[in-house]
């Protein structure tokens, strides 16, 4: 196993402690990883990853917040309306890139938020390598949004596009360090 899914397992595993914190999680699951079409059916729905670990996350996020067993019969406006993604008005969803600032007052929301950006599109390389950390996002918005989060813990983000994606991005150890204590990885941040 490499170590960047050695390290998602372990995020998989963290949950904000916080109603809040784990409604920001959620917010950057589906922001980063989520259905851009229109939803129909259940909350299963409203994620669109393949990956099971992401998804085993997903439900128990679910599971946590709504207090559910079974997610399809959730229906994805409720889980549209706690991230601030479901236009009342028109009766539809509005997954955007962006996360509403409302749910990233607190320090430890921003640190769900990132903690949710990684397992959805994050990847970081072998300390025995090479220092690598980086968050692939969907468009220059996201990006700039995710960069200013991770900076406000006092490490240096970059931003780079690569074909029609931006990656965020961090070289240097310590701050790979850093990040990794910011979203709770602790076992990897041991390990690196």
């Amino acid at each position: 196993m490499s170590f960047s899914s050695e390290v998602k397992q372990e995020l998989a595993k963290q949950s904000g402690k916080s109603r809040h914190c784990q409604i920001a999680e959620l917010a950057a699951l589906v922001a980063f990883d989520g259905k851009r079409q229109q939803l129909i059916g259940d909350a299963g729905d409203v994620l669109d990853s393949e990956n099971p670990l992401l998804q085993e996350k997903y439900g128990l996020l679910l599971a946590q917040l709504f207090h559910i067993e079974e997610i399809d019969t959730l229906p994805p406006e409720r889980i549209l309306e706690t991230i601030k993604m479901w236009n009342q008005s028109l009766r539809c969803a509005d997954i955007t890139e962006t996360v509403n600032g409302i749910l990233l007052q607190q320090t430890c929301c921003r640190r769900a938020y990132i903690r949710g950006a990684f397992l959805a599109g994050g990847s970081i390389s072998d300390p025995n390598k090479s220092y690598h950390f980086e968050i692939v996002c969907n468009d220059e918005n996201q990006a700039e949004h995710l960069k200013e989060m991770m900076n406000s813990f006092g490490v240096d983000a970059k931003i780079v596009q690569r074909k029609r994606t931006y990656v965020v991005y961090l070289k240097e150890g310590s701050q790979i360090v850093d990040m990794l204590n910011v979203m709770e990885a602790h076992v990897a941040l041991m390990e690196l």
